[in-house]
C-alpha cells in the first residue's frame, strides 16, 4: 500500500508547477493569438489588393468596351450617315432643323449605352459650319474653346490621327476622339472627372489618391493637388494598372492608405492581445487564492465523503480552522442523505423485481380456459363410447400438462422441459382430432439444458394448430434449435414453422410494425403476450421475426441470449 502511495505522489505536482503549467500554456495561447493576428492581417491585405484589382480591371474593361464603341460609331458615321449627307448638301433651313433633330436623336440613342458624358460635335469645313449634337455637360466657355479646337483640329496635320487623346480647357483636362472625312469632322469630348467618376466614388480611393498618366507618364488626372508620382511605402501601397492591355489611352496608379486600411485592424489585434494576457494574469491571482482558501479545504471534505463511501459513521470533521464551516453541515447532512438514498434504493429495487416478477406471471397465467374444458369434454365423449383404452391415455397427458403448467413459476427453464409439454400437448390434440399433422424436433444434446422463457414455445405451436390448416390435409410442425454467435455473444436460435397457408399480410403488416394483431377479429393474446414476455425478460436483447416460406407455411424465428 505504502508503495501504491508513494508512487501517486511521484506523478503529483505542486502550485508553483501548476502556475508554471499555466504561465507557458498562457505564452502558447498568446503567441498563437500573435500568429493568428498576423496571419489574420495578411489575408486581409491579399483580399483588399484582390478587390482593387477585380474592381479596376472590371471598371478598365467596361471603358475600353465603351470607347471602342464609340470609336466605331464615329467612323461609321462620319462615312456612311445620309443625315450627315443632307445636313452637308441641304440649303433649306427647314430641312437643315429635320436632318440635325434626328441625327440628334440617334445619337442620344447611342449615348443610351455608352454613357451621356460623352458630348459629340459635328463640323463641315466647306460650309464653316459646326453643329453641336448632343446635350452640353459642361460650360459655355469651355464649348467656345472647344469648337476652336476642332475647327483648328481640322485643318491641321494631327486630322489623320485616329486614337484617344487628351488636352486641357480652361484648367479642365478633356480626353476626346476625332474623325475627319472629306470636308466633315465628327468629334466626342468627356472630361476626364466624369470618366474617372465610377473609381472616385469607391471606398479605397477615397481613402487613398488616384493618379491618371497618359502613354508618356504625364500626369493627366490626380485626385489631390499633389502633381508627384511616388513609388510604395510604408504610409502607401501602389497600384498600377497600365492602358496597353485593354487598348486604353491612359494608366491609372492607385495609391492606398495602408494605415487607413490595416491599422484599425491591428490596434483592434493589439488590443485582444493586451486583453488576453491581463485576463491570464488575474486569473493566476485567482487560481492561487482559490486554491488557498477552498481547494485545500474540499480536498479535506472529499477525504471525509470518501470514509463516507467506506461505512464509517465515526468520522469528524475538522473544518473550522479552514473557515468553511458550512462544509462541516453539509457533511451531517450528505451523511444522512446518504442512509436514506440506499434505503430508497433497496425500496424501489425490491419494488421493480416484485412488479415485473408480477407482470412475468399474469402474462404467464393469462390462458383461457377453452382448451382444458375442450379436454374434459373429449374424456366425457370418449366415456359414453366406453372407449376405455383412449380415457386413459387421454387422462394422462391432460395430467402432464396440467403439472407442467402448475410449476412454471420461475422465469426460466431448460428446454427439455418444455419439449415435453409440448408433446403432451401434440399428443391430447392427436386424441381428441385425429392425426391430421406431424411434427420433428432438431436439437442438439447439449442445447437441451439451455434456459427459455416457459410456456413460450407451446404458445407459437397453439397458434399453429389452431389457425393453419395444410392444403393436402397432412399440416407439418418443424421446431429446430441450433447455437449462433453474433459479435462476442452467443445466441439460441430457434425456428417455427408448418406447411400451411401462413400469416395473412395484415398480420404480418401490425407484427413487423409492433402493432395488436387482433384486427382482423380473431384475439392472438399468447402472440402478443410473448412478444411482450420477452422484451420483460431480455430488454432488448433478443430478435423476432415472423414472415411465410416461399413454398408456403408460416415461420418464425427467434434469437435469445443463450444460457444455461
Amino acid at each position: 500500500m505504502k508503495d501504491k502511495i508513494s508512487k501517486k505522489r511521484k506523478y503529483s505536482y505542486s502550485l508553483a508547477d501548476n502556475l508554471k503549467i499555466f504561465i507557458w500554456i498562457a505564452a502558447f495561447v498568446i503567441t498563437i493569438n500573435l500568429i493568428i493576428s498576423a496571419i489574420s492581417l495578411v489575408n486581409i491585405r491579399h483580399q483588399n489588393f484582390d478587390t482593387i484589382e477585380n474592381s479596376v480591371t472590371l471598371f478598365q474593361q467596361e471603358t475600353s468596351s465603351r470607347l471602342n464603341a464609340i470609336q466605331h460609331f464615329l467612323e461609321w458615321t462620319i462615312v456612311k450617315e445620309l443625315l450627315i449627307e443632307s445636313l452637308e448638301s441641304t440649303t433649306n433651313d427647314y430641312e437643315q432643323y429635320l436632318s440635325l433633330d434626328s441625327l440628334q436623336i440617334r445619337i442620344a440613342n447611342h449615348q443610351y449605352t455608352t454613357g451621356n458624358k460623352f458630348n459629340y460635335f459635328l463640323y463641315f469645313q466647306g460650309q464653316n459650319q459646326f453643329l453641336n449634337v448632343s446635350k452640353l455637360n459642361f460650360t459655355y466657355d469651355d464649348y467656345l474653346k472647344i469648337k476652336d479646337f476642332i475647327i483648328q483640329y481640322s485643318s491641321s496635320d494631327k486630322r489623320h490621327l485616329l486614337s484617344w487623346q487628351f488636352t486641357e480647357i480652361n484648367g479642365s483636362t478633356y480626353m476626346y476622339y476625332i474623325v475627319s472625312y472629306s470636308n466633315r469632322t465628327l468629334a466626342t469630348f468627356i472630361n476626364v472627372n466624369d470618366l474617372f467618376m465610377p473609381l472616385m466614388d469607391m471606398n479605397f480611393v477615397e481613402q487613398g489618391k488616384l493618379v491618371i498618366t497618359d502613354k508618356n507618364e504625364n500626369i493627366i488626372f490626380s485626385s489631390d493637388e499633389e502633381q508627384e508620382l511616388k513609388d510604395s511605402s510604408f504610409y502607401h501601397t501602389l497600384h498600377t494598372f497600365y492602358g496597353n492591355d485593354g487598348h486604353l489611352p491612359y494608366n491609372i496608379l492607385l495609391y492606398t492608405d495602408n494605415f487607413q486600411n490595416y491599422g484599425n485592424l491591428f490596434l483592434f489585434h493589439l488590443v485582444v492581445i493586451i486583453t488576453s494576457t491581463g485576463i491570464c494574469l488575474i486569473l493566476s491571482v485567482l487560481i492561487f487564492n482559490m486554491y488557498k482558501k477552498v481547494i485545500k479545504p474540499i480536498q479535506a471534505f472529499s477525504a471525509n465523503l470518501a470514509s463516507i463511501n467506506h461505512d464509517s459513521e465515526s468520522v469528524l470533521l475538522d473544518l473550522q480552522s479552514n473557515r468553511i464551516r458550512e462544509l462541516e453541515q453539509t457533511n451531517i447532512q450528505f451523511k444522512n442523505l446518504i442512509r436514506e438514498i440506499k434505503r430508497l434504493k433497496i425500496t424501489v429495487y425490491e419494488k421493480e423485481l416484485e412488479k415485473k416478477h408480477f407482470e412475468i406471471t399474469f402474462l404467464q397465467h393469462q390462458i383461457k380456459p377453452h382448451f382444458y374444458l375442450n379436454c374434459l369434454t373429449t374424456i366425457n365423449s370418449m366415456a359414453q363410447l366406453e372407449d376405455y383404452k383412449n380415457i386413459e391415455s387421454m387422462v394422462v397427458f391432460t395430467s402432464r400438462y396440467l403439472r407442467y403448467l402448475f410449476q412454471t413459476d420461475k422465469d426460466f427453464l431448460c428446454i427439455e422441459y418444455e419439449l415435453e409439454h409440448i408433446e403432451a400437448y401434440l399428443d391430447i390434440q392427436q386424441l381428441r382430432l385425429g392425426t391430421f399433422f406431424t411434427y420433428t424436433c432438431t436439437i442438439d444434446e447439449n442445447d437441451k439444458n439451455a434456459l427459455i422463457p416457459p410456456l413460450l414455445l407451446i404458445t407459437f405451436i397453439e397458434n399453429t394448430i389452431k389457425h393453419n390448416t395444410a392444403s393436402d390435409g397432412r399440416l407439418q410442425i418443424r421446431l429446430a434449435f441450433a447455437q449462433q454467435r453474433q459479435g462476442d455473444d452467443l445466441y439460441l436460435k430457434i425456428d417455427i414453422s408448418d406447411s400451411g397457408k401462413g400469416f395473412p399480410d395484415d398480420v404480418l403488416e401490425r407484427l413487423s410494425l409492433c402493432k395488436s394483431i387482433d384486427g382482423d377479429g380473431i384475439p392472438h393474446v399468447g402472440i402478443e403476450n410473448s412478444i411482450q414476455r420477452l422484451n420483460l425478460l431480455y430488454g432488448g436483447k433478443h430478435k423476432i421475426r415472423f414472415f411465410n416460406e416461399e413454398q408456403g407455411g408460416a415461420h418464425i424465428q427467434l434469437f435469445i441470449p443463450y444460457q444455461i
